[in-house]
């Protein structure tokens, strides 16, 4: 079988999943999204990729046409050049990706969506379900998802219950697998021996944010990613951040892939003084989370799913929630606040302190333990080392049925 796989901020899982294919025979190839996407921006105006509303405004029909027929010819040149049997993708929900898909379904290549997304927002679940639903309906023809949650999320988005299987999440595997994990030096990163590591996960200020949190944008301030409802609480966080570095902590900050950092870094770094580059450093955004969550001590963070695997990787892990914006908005967060038999959460700057600093280096209470996986089993599903042969199993029968049907006499 031959597979391609398209690269949308997928490498983790595409990595996992390469490493679990060895031994079953198959040749792999990875399309890097701008492959697509690229073409599509000398079509659509940079509105269209805005929102999921925007591509389908009406004046922009000509567009769409135009689109069509230029998605069949790099479709016809792809598969030319490698007669993959299956696209694999981490959605199907990029509207300029549609057409590719369809021109494959027609021609026989079936699509398998490998969904990158684990936890669903519960202000999302409901609302953004029936947008998807609307306007870019589940097309693939088969879905790999990470967990109950997920699969019902689809199924209100358009999907059908035998075409979406519960698999678990490939990329988490590498946890039942320490030996796959490089140490710091291997990351090229430098860390004392003799140092505990605080690894923080930054984020956009305006993430996983309700419309409804009108007291604060009634206030005027923007939207923009450069300020936002966390504002506060980010900037709390990172001054206790700073008074860890000058207690013996490293310090790593990794921000979000898609956090607009042009402002972040430069206003950090002077806040931070002297600290860069001795005890605080900044991590790429594009850096692989799961190796710095199982070499760290501490995690640290917000709205974000790295806070699930530093539970599955028994770390000690930290949620701030504090501060107006959050506290009003928290019926539509991830419920981290709810669960503080499986995770610290930190009400107050105060409180980060003081739970980093008496941190263990190991979380093994058996009590947290099964109640970090009674809160696992809703966002991540099944995590048990076994999700990539899982997934590589739903391609292989997909793939199958496909050949089998294909070859099937018309009657």
């Amino acid at each position: 079988m031959k597979a391609l796989f398209f690269d949308h901020f997928f490498h983790q899982d595409i990595g996992a999943l390469f490493q679990a294919a060895s031994g079953r025979g198959h040749e792999l190839k990875v399309l890097d999204y701008s492959e697509i996407s690229k073409p599509a921006n000398q079509v659509f105006p940079k509105s269209a990729f805005q929102g999921l509303e925007n591509a389908f405004r009406e004046e922009l029909e000509p567009q769409r046409q135009q689109w069509a027929e230029v998605s069949r010819q790099l479709f016809s040149a792809l598969h030319e050049r490698y007669p993959f049997d299956v696209f694999i993708s981490p959605s199907d929900t990029f509207f300029y990706l549609r057409d590719f898909i369809r021109i494959g379904q027609e021609r026989g290549v079936p699509t398998v969506v490998v969904q990158k997304e684990t936890a669903v927002a519960p202000n999302a679940f409901e609302s953004h379900a029936a947008e998807v639903k609307r306007l870019l309906p589940v097309m693939c023809d088969h879905m790999c998802v990470c967990s109950e949650d997920q699969r019902e999320f689809w199924l209100k988005s358009g999907g059908k219950s035998e075409n979406i299987s519960i698999t678990g999440q490939p990329r988490f595997d590498v946890y039942f697998h320490p030996e796959m994990v490089p140490s710091w030096n291997a990351m090229g990163i430098p860390i004392p021996s003799n140092k505990p590591v605080l690894l923080f996960l930054s984020y956009n200020l305006n993430t996983y944010a309700p419309e409804d949190l009108s007291t604060y944008y009634a206030s005027g301030i923007s939207k923009g990613p450069n300020d936002g409802p966390w504002r506060q609480l980010r900037d709390e966080t990172e001054e206790v951040l700073f008074q860890l570095a000058d207690c013996g902590y490293m310090v790593l900050v990794k921000p979000h892939p898609q956090q607009d950092t042009s402002e972040y870094i430069p206003d950090f770094a002077q806040r931070a003084a002297g600290r860069m580059g001795n005890t605080i450093h900044f991590v790429s955004a594009q850096a692989d989370t799961r190796n710095l969550v199982a070499n760290c001590d501490v995690l640290v963070g917000f709205q974000t799913t790295a806070l699930f695997e530093g539970m599955l990787a028994k770390k000690e892990v930290i949620y701030t929630g504090w501060t107006e914006p959050v506290l009003q908005s928290r019926e539509g967060l991830m419920e981290f606040h709810r669960r503080p038999d499986a995770l610290k959460c930190a009400n107050s700057p105060e409180e980060l302190f003081r739970f980093v600093k008496g941190a263990r280096k190991k979380v093994d209470d058996e009590n947290v333990i099964l109640a970090r996986q009674r809160f696992l089993q809703n966002y991540l599903g099944k995590c048990d080392g076994e999700s990539c042969n899982r997934v590589w199993s739903e391609i292989e029968r997909v793939v199958s049925s496909r050949r089998n049907s294909n070859l099937a006499p018309s009657v």
